[in-house]
């Protein structure tokens, strides 16, 4: 990813903000309401009886001015060390060319029941093993891995593992 003008990100952002709203359970709140929000762009609260009140998963949002086009949709993107640390709720990463207004969706920490039915925290492999090569987290890293293209039938899946997520009792732990 390269330095893109101003207008790119406050799009793409508007570009994500349009497709979380057509989904009638789910609401934007505020990052500041929740403390340190640093590297998220956007909390999505999941409006559901059975689920807490708190049921969030949060999303960081990247733009282009156009991505190029490849068969398995696999992008390379830019991650500062403060989007990668360890995180209380689902991460998911949407990446967005402003130009056509394609989106395409990621987990960088994805909802997962384990296999003793814990809600856990699993941070993407291809982030796992960068960190692990780059060491301190100092400088922004860029890393490569496969996009699933947004619909409203991706989003409506994203909104069931999540509402499944947190259907589980509370998160044990982040793996």
């Amino acid at each position: 990813m390269t330095d893109q003008p101003w207008f790119i990100g406050e799009r793409a952002e508007a570009l994500a903000i349009l497709h979380l709203t057509r989904c009638k359970e789910l609401e934007i709140v505020p990052v500041s309401g929740y403390g340190n929000g640093a590297g998220i762009d956007l909390l999505v609260r999941v409006n559901q009886p059975e689920l807490p009140e708190n049921a969030i998963f949060a999303v960081e949002v990247k733009g282009e001015r156009s991505l190029p086009h490849v068969r398995d949709q696999k992008f390379q993107v830019r991650y500062s060390p403060s989007q990668i640390k360890q995180s209380a709720w689902p991460v998911c990463v949407f990446l967005f060319n402003v130009t056509t207004e394609e989106g395409y969706y990621r987990w960088l920490y994805e909802p997962v029941i384990d296999d003793q039915n814990r809600a856990v925290l699993r941070l993407a492999s291809e982030f796992s093993q960068r960190l692990a090569i780059d060491g301190t987290q100092s400088k922004a890293i860029a890393v490569s891995s496969p996009f699933e293209k947004l619909t409203n039938q991706a989003l409506q899946g994203l909104v069931r593992l999540v509402t499944r997520w947190y259907g589980v009792q509370r998160p044990a732990r982040v793996a």
